[in-house]
């Protein structure tokens, strides 16, 4: 029997953390739920319990359907998208796929993703005019022909469409790992650094799809490992371009009228340390949080930042965070990847079984959705 099970449709992600954390008690030893550094949080599209043993997965979220729509947004639209206030949840599924799951590996999902990331290109070649002549026509299609092949594989179910797949997915992921090295040690661009990594993260994405296909979970598992440092890299340095250059502003009340709270700031800070970049930092909740900007909120004279003028800066400070959201969650969509892997190596389940089991939840759910793009949960057992 698999050791999964349904827990149902959600909208907000607080709540079920709070649910997981209750009923994964009876499984954790004292000291560990007396820990101060013990607690549950989302990484990616995975419930974590976070303690000093490092982290356990508790439940999973997964997307209702492959959405073009929704894809399309999050890519190209990141430089309008409003960013909701009553959900953690919902700010992340406006401006990233983390919430996809395993519908995150299927070949149409690629597909729709990698327009979506073409039509981004197109949007920088108005405004950064060297971008183009850096991407040669032959690197920008090979992840183009490992998409064929893999949707070749899926109709035909030739092993050499899958080989040729992986062959084409890994060069492109090389390729463009380097492209993303390039641009964090140069000129530093955000929107250039976020197109090229999430061609790398796409390319990386597909390459473990074809692993996994073979059911080669470790070789999958030690791809994602080898690959930690330049994910960090990758965070860190939007980090640096974006929130952490005036953290203070993010609290101003304009702010809140483009959908910035304290609820998802604290949601992203939290992200970012699950990524690897705020190690040195207590993150546990709001209070946290605020604690962390008290004094620069306070140290700001009366000409300062602190007084955020309207119109297109607000705009401005709210595109950078909307990048830094993008870029973390789809970082730690791949780190979600990565423990969801482990738990299939510990032998409880086979990514095929699993892929049948949410699919069959999904159709189940279909007919009690309000909305297409509404996510269902379900938890380890």
């Amino acid at each position: 029997m698999l050791p999964v099970e349904l827990i149902g449709l959600v909208s907000e992600v607080a709540p079920l953390v709070w649910r997981a954390t209750v009923e994964i008690t009876h499984m954790l030893p004292s000291d560990a739920l007396n820990s101060p550094i013990a607690y549950a949080q989302r990484l990616g599209d995975l419930i974590i319990w976070n303690g000093e043993k490092g982290p356990q997965v508790i439940a999973a979220l997964e997307g209702l359907s492959e959405s073009q729509h929704r894809i399309e947004a999050a890519v190209t639209g990141i430089e309008s998208a409003q960013m909701v206030m009553s959900s953690t949840l919902q700010t992340v599924q406006s401006v990233s796929m983390a919430t996809l799951g395993l519908t995150s590996l299927t070949t149409a999902c690629m597909f729709w993703r990698l327009k979506a990331i073409d039509t981004r290109l197109k949007r920088l070649q108005t405004q950064i005019g060297d971008v183009e002549v850096q991407l040669e026509a032959g690197q920008a299609s090979l992840l183009d022909s490992s998409l064929n092949y893999l949707q070749a594989y899926d109709q035909r179910h030739d092993r050499d469409d899958l080989r040729f797949a992986l062959d084409k997915a890994r060069e492109s992921a090389n390729t463009y790992g380097r492209m993303t090295d390039v641009e964090i040690e140069g000129k530093m661009r955000v929107p250039v650094l976020n197109y090229r990594g999430r061609r790398f993260l796409l390319s990386l994405m597909t390459e473990l799809h074809c692993l996994l296909a073979r059911e080669h979970v470790q070789e999958a598992n030690d791809r994602v490992a080898r690959e930690k440092s330049r994910l960090q890299q990758l965070v860190a340095s939007t980090y640096r371009q974006t929130l952490a250059k005036a953290p203070e502003v993010y609290l101003h009340p304009k702010m809140a009228q483009v959908g910035v709270t304290l609820a998802s700031l604290t949601d992203l800070y939290q992200q970012l340390k699950l990524a690897g970049v705020l190690n040195d930092m207590e993150l546990r909740d709001a209070a946290a949080i605020f604690e962390h900007l008290r004094e620069p909120i306070y140290r700001q004279g009366p000409f300062s930042r602190l007084f955020l003028p309207g119109g297109k800066a607000t705009q401005g400070f709210a595109r950078s965070l909307r990048y830094l959201i993008a870029c973390v969650e789809d970082v730690n969509r791949l780190q979600a990847m990565h423990l969801l892997m482990g738990e299939a190596l510990k032998g409880a389940f086979t990514f095929a079984d699993l892929r049948q089991r949410v699919a069959e939840w999904r159709k189940e759910l279909a007919t009690k959705a309000t909305n297409p793009d509404q996510v269902f949960a379900y938890r380890f057992i």
